[in-house]
């Protein structure tokens, strides 16, 4: 049963649009899809006192998820920090192996599953565990979103890099425009420099879409999702390193 890990270079970069999108489009297509978030920080606190995930929100939404909350997005922190850091600042501890349990029941559950990360790919989850650890360990295959501005060339070889260094099967990358305007001479010969650089699969970019602000309400930016033109080699990509 496919399951597809999407991290980026950068935090803020659209990993929650993308993996949000994917989610609708493949939900959209008839496919059994589940959702996960499973860590998140920067979480705001329900009337009840409850920690809540936007992002977890977002995909469940996006997904139109039936998943209890609890699985969906399991390890919350209220600080907006990296998750070692929020830890040790809440007195939390998340274990050797966090949100394994979730995961797999998750993976059970669903046919599909797609599972967006946090921060980038080498955010620390614990003091001795980083995020694409935690992905390596999962069996998870990866795809990377992306930035279309200066520096970005760096920051993306830098995130394949230390992925294939763990032995993760990457998918592609996605580009993606977190900003409006007019392409700048960066973003216009970006893609092309990154696709002769490495041989993983280069999606994009993605247009800059409105609506999709931390400020407005989940369904709006559910229903403003851009439509995923290569949603399908995505999951035709997964399939083959599935297969592998």
């Amino acid at each position: 049963m496919p399951s597809l890990l999407i991290t980026a270079t950068d935090t803020g970069v659209g990993k929650t649009i993308i993996a949000a999108a994917l989610a609708r489009a493949w939900r959209g297509a008839g496919l059994d899809v589940g959702v996960m978030k499973p860590f998140a920080s920067g979480c705001t606190r329900d009337p009840e006192g409850h920690l809540v995930a936007r992002d977890a929100e977002i995909l469940r939404a996006a997904a139109r998820s039936g998943d209890p909350e609890d699985l969906i997005a399991p390890v919350l922190f209220e600080a907006p920090l990296a998750p070692s850091a929020a830890a040790r600042l809440e007195g939390h501890d998340v274990g050797s192996n966090p949100a394994a349990r979730p995961l797999a029941e998750l993976r059970a559950r669903h046919e599909w599953l797609i599972v967006e990360g946090i921060g980038g790919a080498l955010v620390p989850l614990t003091d001795h565990i980083l995020f694409a650890d935690w992905a390596a360990a999962a069996g998870l295959p990866v795809l990377v979103v992306a930035r279309t501005d200066l520096g970005t060339l760096s920051h993306t070889l830098l995130t394949l890099e230390a992925l294939a260094g763990r032995g993760v099967k990457t998918v592609g990358v996605v580009l993606n425009r977190c900003h409006g305007g007019d392409p700048d001479l960066a973003e216009r010969t970006n893609p092309e420099t990154l696709a002769r650089a490495t041989d993983v699969p280069i999606w994009g970019p993605v247009p800059f879409h409105g609506g999709l602000g931390d400020d407005a309400p989940v369904e709006e930016v559910v229903s403003n999702l851009p439509a995923l033109d290569f949603e399908g080699a995505i999951r035709e990509r997964l399939r083959d390193l599935e297969s592998a």
